[in-house]
């Protein structure tokens, strides 16, 4: 029983189980940063707003306070408004000159470049500051104060939104994993169930042709498992078809063998009648015979003789099919064998210039039925010469490892490319209808499948215009 591979997942590949709650866990972390940047911004662009409102505000309202102190009190008087306001003072005149100034240093910005802004942000000693700047009204339109308010790079309420984004991320990306996980598990589940269900449809048991996969959710995983059932009904459907076709053909080839193998042991008993009676009257026992009736009865002779030849090829095929062609195989010298099969073709060759030769020392044997083997090589050698119009046909024998060799080699046309294949099917003959010679197409077929019944191999080379060679390989040897 063939039990399908465990699938596994492709190098670099993760599994679905903990890739899901990874990739929950990082678009959290993802999200959760960019709300914070995002709330730091806010934070810092709504303190900078207050912070430069309120140095605007302050510089109207001092700027007020400080018009009627008279000139020898404005120092005493800018400190003690700096110190209340907590903020720090700086009035100057037009020329950016400072008369009184209650900040520890300077700003890294010009005082008179802040002066021409107005308002806005500067740096000062103590860090970030908003800046505003208000005209004192006549007489004293020639000076102006300057109001600076610290605004810091990171406003308050940071750490607390920071905090708050990261609980609330924790929370929600926990809640988001565990989903994850629990959704990935299941599908991994569904589609574990789905591999094993498939995996026990794949046995060669035969027995669940046809059987349904059941469908557990109505998720993707159930769209997929409904499809492919119904592929399987499709499928189980073709099979069934052909398993019919199959028994079809199968009863009508065994119908056809039976039928081909009855009808030739019906027309071998009326033949073999026809060719004892031919033999008799050949022996001139029942008188003398004319030179014309002599040559029309070895006409009739020859022609019984052909078809025999071709009822025990349909027979010996038919048997071949049915199974029931017992081998009788025992050592055998193939030198004597390929004797007596040129021999017996010498006749096959008179009057043509054709001739039969063989190559190779007596003592090469096989581990065959010696009947059989005769039938192949004749099979062969009667091809070759069917097929040679001058030159020869040799059989030549050598002993290999493990094996015996026999190749028969002619000076034939060669047989072409596209024919190679199909010159050992049943009923085929290579070449075009001019060239084929009479016959049914079975012998090379017959020899393939002999040979093959001793576990042995046929080959054949071939070029056009030089001739062919069949190679045949038996045992040399009873197996142990």
């Amino acid at each position: 029983m063939l039990t399908p591979p465990r699938y596994r997942l492709p190098a670099g590949k993760l599994p679905l189980r903990p890739l899901a709650p990874a990739v929950v866990l990082v678009v959290g972390v993802g999200v959760a940063v960019v709300m914070v940047l995002f709330g730091l911004a806010q934070l810092r662009r709504t303190s900078d707003e207050g912070a430069l409102e309120r140095a605007l505000v302050l510089a109207r309202v001092l700027a007020a306070r400080l018009r009627p102190v008279a000139a020898e009190d404005r120092e005493q008087v800018v400190e003690t408004l700096a110190r209340n306001a907590r903020v720090d003072l700086i009035l100057a005149n037009q020329r950016g000159e400072t008369l009184i100034e209650t900040m520890q240093g300077t700003t890294e910005e010009p005082l008179l470049e802040l002066l021409v802004e107005h308002q806005g942000f500067a740096h000062s000693p103590t860090g970030r500051v908003a800046f505003a700047v208000q005209e004192l009204e006549p007489p004293f339109a020639h000076l102006a104060l300057v109001v600076f308010v610290h605004a810091p790079a990171t406003p308050a309420g940071s750490r607390g939104l920071f905090k708050a984004v990261a609980a609330l991320t924790l929370l929600l990306v926990a809640v988001a994993a565990v989903v994850a996980y629990v959704f990935s598990r299941n599908a991994e589940d569904d589609v574990e169930y789905v591999r094993e269900r498939l995996e026990e449809l794949a046995q060669e048991d035969g027995g669940t042709l046809g059987a349904q996969i059941p469908i557990r959710t109505f998720d993707q995983v159930g769209v997929v498992t409904a499809a492919f059932n119904g592929l399987l009904e499709r499928f189980a459907a073709a099979e069934r078809a052909y398993r019919h076709d199959l028994q079809r053909a199968e009863a009508l080839d065994l119908a056809r063998s039976r039928f081909l193998a009855t009808l030739s042991h019906e027309l071998r008993t009326p033949l073999n009648a026809i060719l004892g009676f031919a033999e008799v009257l050949l022996s001139e026992a029942e008188g003398p015979l004319t030179p014309s009736a002599r040559e029309d009865l070895d006409a009739i002779r020859s022609s019984g003789e052909h078809l025999r030849s071709l009822i025990d090829d349909i027979l010996d095929l038919s048997a071949m099919e049915t199974g029931s062609l017992r081998l009788s195989r025992r050592t055998v010298d193939l030198h004597d064998i390929a004797e007596q099969v040129l021999r017996e073709a010498q006749p096959l060759v008179s009057g043509r210039q054709i001739k039969l030769e063989l190559e190779g020392v007596p003592g090469i044997v096989a581990w065959a039925d010696p009947r059989r083997v005769r039938q192949v090589l004749a099979n062969l050698v009667g091809n070759a010469v069917k097929f040679t119009s001058e030159g020869y046909v040799k059989v030549r024998l050598s002993p290999g490892d493990g094996v015996a060799i026999l190749e028969v080699i002619d000076t034939g046309p060669g047989i072409p490319e596209e024919d190679r294949s199909s010159v050992f099917l049943e009923y085929r003959q290579a070449g075009d209808a001019s060239s084929r010679r009479k016959g049914t197409g079975l012998g090379l077929a017959i020899a393939r499948r002999l040979v093959l019944a001793h576990e042995g191999e046929i080959l054949l080379h071939s070029e056009l215009g030089k001739g062919s060679v069949f190679r045949v390989t038996l045992p040399s040897e009873a197996p142990s």
